[in-house]
């Protein structure tokens, strides 16, 4: 069994939490900017929300970006396709750098 280390795990624990309060907002803002956009969230709005963000990734890794650096989750979630939560790791990671 490992053994706790209080202020590292205590650092790894605190940055997990809010990397997720800032992640998930970030899918409300999205989902709430379809809505505006289109009238309602549809059975298009991942389709069309992960295509948009598909594009995004495609300019960062085109200006030499390498994207599947930022964490094990957006290397898994690449794996899957889902653009959407790659996108949004991605400005997770912008907004806490400033």
């Amino acid at each position: 069994m490992q053994e706790w280390n209080h202020d590292k795990d205590y650092v790894h624990i605190l940055f997990k939490s809010i990397v997720t309060y800032v992640h998930e907002p970030i899918h409300w803002k999205d989902a709430e900017n379809y809505r505006l956009k289109y009238g309602a969230i549809d059975k298009d709005y991942l389709v069309r929300l992960r295509n948009e963000c598909k594009k995004y990734i495609e300019k960062l890794k085109k200006n030499g970006y390498n994207i599947l650096d930022i964490s094990n989750y957006t290397y898994l979630k690449m794996s899957e396709e889902a653009y959407d939560e790659v996108y949004t790791e991605y400005r997770v990671l912008e907004l806490l750098e400033r």
